[in-house]
């Protein structure tokens, strides 16, 4: 579970709301989800 511990390790649901907003977020771990 790779993305869950990007996702925690940069904030969890504030990265999850970012990346689906931009699309690609800040991390290219996190859009693979």
């Amino acid at each position: 579970m790779k993305c869950s511990t990007v996702n925690q390790y940069k904030g969890g649901g504030i990265t999850r709301k970012t990346t689906r907003l931009n699309g690609h977020g800040i991390d290219p771990a996190i859009p693979v989800l």
